[in-house]
């Protein structure tokens, strides 16, 4: 099992730093197993992986890469729509009477024979029109994952949504020893959890997860349920009031709320948490795409940058022009 540990305020309400913020203990027998800090790179090989997701979501420069990504995942989604519309022929028919789709099939496919640049053209064209659907995917679950500020109220003004951990307010001061224990909170909401699953029609299957947030004063109980679609990280959650144990709501990924739920259909299939090893083989090929459609699109700006620039200088000296 991991525990997240997060340090006690000390004097002055400073939080003191920890040594270690994960620790993994033995299901059966309570023995620690190991522990590690995140954050902390020099630990060596078992902060590696810690490493390398913060590296994925924020380039390791904490909310400021965060807010970067999330930019350039905003663009990137814009980007999906402007590159599709490029594809495409001009005109409904063309001189020769050619039929618009007939125009357009060469824009599916990769030519042999062909020169380096073309050789550059045509994966970068092809590629993005066969993976589109799961590049726009992508691009928007960034959007979702690292710039909430703006996907957020976006999606609710179109779309229903329920309240979540989120919206609880803020203690004045952490609240570190609630007045309910995790023990006697995991009891109400496995009693709760019950109820709503009876109330609302799912089934409960396991319990997964829980946590205390004392800046709110909640305990979040999650289960893995009917309305859960992904193989890990749950979210069927139950809302405890750790000082009354009384229940502050319950959030259903999917069929409570239309925003919710297609926001938990974006996020799962960027996480690859759904699908099994078939889907992340598939997630992952699409990875190595993006990074081709990456150096192509680099290379093809850079010749069409050339091509400018000398189109320019023919303009501006054309008695030098050989032809």
């Amino acid at each position: 099992m991991q525990f997240f540990l997060t340090p006690r305020p000390g004097a002055g309400g400073m939080a003191r730093p920890l040594a270690d913020n994960q620790v993994f203990v033995h299901p059966y027998t309570g023995a620690i197993l190991g522990s590690r800090n995140a954050n902390d790179l020099r630990q060596g090989r078992k902060a590696l992986m810690p490493f390398i997701y913060r590296l994925h979501y924020t380039l390791t420069f904490g909310a400021p890469g965060a807010l970067a990504f999330g930019v350039v995942a905003l663009v990137w989604t814009v980007d999906c729509f402007i590159g599709f519309y490029l594809t495409l022929p001009a005109g409904v028919r063309s001189t020769a009477g050619r039929p618009w789709l007939a125009r357009w099939r060469p824009a599916w496919t990769i030519r042999r024979g062909t020169g380096f640049y073309k050789r550059n053209v045509d994966p970068h064209r092809a590629g993005g029109l066969w993976l589109w659907p799961m590049l726009f995917v992508i691009a928007l679950s960034s959007v979702a994952l690292a710039l909430p500020t703006v996907y957020s109220p976006a999606v609710r003004k179109v779309l229903a949504h329920q309240a979540d951990h989120k919206s609880f307010p803020r203690l004045a001061r952490p609240d570190t020893v609630p007045a309910i224990d995790w023990r006697a909170a995991r009891a109400i909401g496995r009693r709760e959890m019950a109820a709503q699953a009876a109330r609302l029609d799912f089934r409960v299957i396991a319990e997964d997860w829980m946590f205390y947030d004392a800046g709110s004063g909640v305990y979040r109980y999650a289960v893995a349920s009917s309305r859960d679609i992904r193989d890990t990280y749950v979210q069927t959650t139950l809302y405890i009031d750790a000082r009354s144990g009384e229940v502050r709501g319950v959030w259903l990924p999917t069929g409570a709320a239309a925003g919710d739920t297609m926001t938990t259909w974006l996020t799962s299939l960027h996480m690859a948490s759904l699908g099994g090893t078939t889907y992340k083989a598939i997630l992952s090929m699409v990875g190595a795409v993006v990074a081709m459609l990456s150096a192509t699109g680099i290379y093809l700006w850079w010749k069409k940058r050339d091509a400018k620039r000398l189109g320019k200088a023919r303009v501006k000296f054309p008695a030098l022009d050989g032809d």
